[in-house]
């Protein structure tokens, strides 16, 4: 407990009935009495614990104190502001062996915390010009979404050490993320001669062809996931997607009733319901339309967003351009009658 805790303790006991005061109190001393004992022992076995438990008790004190007190409103909460240890003068005075500071880095970077760990990076970098840092500094970029700074580094390592598969598959993510795809697959088939059989990889190129609308060479690497998989209802989607965006009803209407047959999302009715309505079978779209809006909570603003985004695929497969806000308001209708 806190010194407020404890301070609040005692006000509480003060207004309890004498009976229940002397028991809490002879409770309350034997367990003292314990944590007495204990903390003895251990200053004995460590002698640095009685410092730790003043400061524990201490940060504990504050933290209550702007957290919790009815005037925290008037002090600037200290724990709300970013910590920033290298650039504390008590730091700068303390440490000054670029070997601690790197290992600093390492321990931010292994907890997952890629801000602390960048800012250390990016103050070494010009003295250890290495491949490993040069990784480091892009993956923390990776992780906190700066695709664009991390392939910058990333091409530093690659000069220095190229051709690693880990570099590699990075470079391509990152690629992919900015959304140059054709950068992208050129390094997925860098990473996919390293290792012709891993699914993933095939799986990434054939996503980024979908991304860049080349179906044909997409569905190539989609089936080859499939042949090895044949149950994997991720590659079973962009196979439907595909199939119904080339005109291949049958292919894509086979899929996607084996995904919503094994429970499906609210895209996938969506998209079942796209490839019946193609295939000129109005009925049968609207009933897999509103079993989609049924797993989307009636989400009716969610649907005719996505059904005005698919409306070019439907209209190019014989769907009037009248007839998609009809089916959106026939929809809306029925869902409030």
């Amino acid at each position: 407990m806190c010194n407020s805790d404890k301070y609040s303790f005692c006000l509480n006991v003060k207004h309890m009935p004498p009976f229940q005061k002397s028991t809490v109190i002879e409770l309350f001393n034997m367990e003292l009495k314990a944590m007495n004992e204990m903390v003895s022992e251990d200053e004995k076995i460590n002698a640095e614990m009685r410092d730790k438990a003043v400061f524990t008790q201490y940060f504990q004190d504050l933290y209550r104190f702007y957290k919790l007190h009815p005037l925290k409103g008037e002090f600037s909460d200290i724990f709300a502001l970013p910590l920033s240890m290298l650039d504390s003068q008590f730091f700068r005075t303390l440490i000054d062996n670029p070997v601690i500071i790197r290992n600093i880095g390492e321990f931010y970077f292994e907890k997952n915390n890629f801000t602390e760990a960048l800012d250390i990076y990016k103050r070494i970098v010009d003295k250890e010009k290495n491949y490993e840092l040069f990784e480091k500094i892009a993956f923390c970029h990776q992780k906190l979404g700066n695709f664009q700074r991390a392939l910058e580094f990333y091409q530093k390592a690659e000069i220095i050490d190229p051709g690693r598969l880990w570099l590699i598959y990075r470079m391509a993510w990152c690629y992919k993320r900015t959304g140059n795809f054709e950068k992208a697959i050129e390094y997925y088939q860098l990473a996919e001669k390293i290792e012709p059989e891993n699914l993933q990889i095939q799986t990434q190129i054939g996503q980024s062809y979908m991304e860049m609308e080349a179906y044909e060479a997409a569905l190539k690497f989609f089936f080859k996931v499939e042949y090895a998989q044949p149950d994997n209802l991720k590659i079973q989607r962009p196979i439907g997607w595909c199939s119904f965006a080339l005109g291949k009803f049958e292919t894509a209407r086979k899929y996607f009733e084996k995904v919503t047959a094994a429970g499906g999302n609210k895209n996938d009715f969506m998209n079942l319901g796209h490839v019946k309505w193609c295939m000129g079978n109005k009925t049968a779209a609207i009933e897999q339309y509103k079993k989609s809006l049924a797993v989307a909570t009636g989400d009716l603003e969610w649907f005719s967003r996505v059904m005005q985004e698919d409306s070019r695929y439907l209209m190019k497969h014989g769907i009037k351009p009248y007839d998609i806000p009809l089916m959106i308001d026939y929809l809306r209708m029925s869902s409030n009658p």
